[in-house]
């Protein structure tokens, strides 16, 4: 009898225990320009993405117009592809919430394409690219790493500061283009990189929420007005 009850007991508890149902996994929708359609991907299929993606983007300035050569302009379209996309990427709404993410896997996209492993049609390109045009791969990664400082940083408390920021952000376009029409000597870098900086720390700047600076002095020479009125101190 006392044998009956405890059974009957242990099966009254395990009626009341629920069920333990297995959880699915939550499928993530693609993000837009991230998740390409599926490859495989030519040299040739991925250029052409990379030139339907800039066809889609407004600009205020052409994007490989015509006045580019036909032997430069595929790679010119490949490298814009690689930097707007990383730019929508901590910058557009649509991209909220999912923009580490985005970033993360766009970072990992570039290391692949210098171990020849690119799967993403941007990155097929931009490495075909990046050997054909004897790109430098740190200016790639710079730009990454200003992209990641748009997500956290609004605004710079020095003019050096945002420097710094333009040294990563605006700069490494210049060096970039230099590259890809065969530019090297050290000089026209030195400009290019003066130039780059004047023109990232109004634009750049603001689009990322910055105070804008005014332009650096070219060749050394001194700005005719002392810092604190050149720079937004943050408060």
């Amino acid at each position: 009898m006392i044998r009956h009850s405890h059974i009957v007991r242990e099966r009254r508890d395990a009626a009341r225990v629920p069920l333990l149902v297995p959880l699915r996994a939550v499928e993530r929708p693609p993000i837009p320009w991230l998740d390409p359609p599926p490859g495989p991907w030519t040299v040739e299929r991925a250029y052409a993405y990379c030139e339907e993606f800039a066809r889609t983007r407004t600009e205020n300035f052409p994007v490989a117009s015509s006045m580019v050569q036909a032997e430069i302009r595929p790679h010119l379209i490949a490298l814009y592809a690689f930097a707007r996309t990383a730019d929508d990427f901590a910058d557009e709404i649509e991209y909220e919430g999912r923009r580490v993410e985005a970033l993360d896997r766009w970072e990992e996209e570039l290391r692949r394409s210098f171990r020849g492993e690119a799967t993403h049609p941007v990155f097929v390109a931009l490495a075909d690219t990046i050997k054909k045009r004897r790109l430098p791969i740190p200016p790639l990664e710079d730009l990454l790493s200003a992209f990641r400082a748009d997500m956290v940083v609004r605004r710079y408390a020095t003019f050096q500061e945002l420097c710094g920021y333009t040294a990563r952000s605006a700069e490494p376009v210049g060096r970039l283009l230099l590259a890809l029409f065969g530019y090297w000597q050290p000089d026209l870098v030195r400009f290019a990189d003066e130039i780059s900086t004047r023109h990232g720390g109004r634009h750049q700047g603001a689009r990322a929420q910055q105070f804008a600076a005014p332009p650096l002095a070219l060749r050394g020479g001194a700005h005719p007005r002392p810092l604190r009125e050149r720079t937004s101190i943050a408060r």
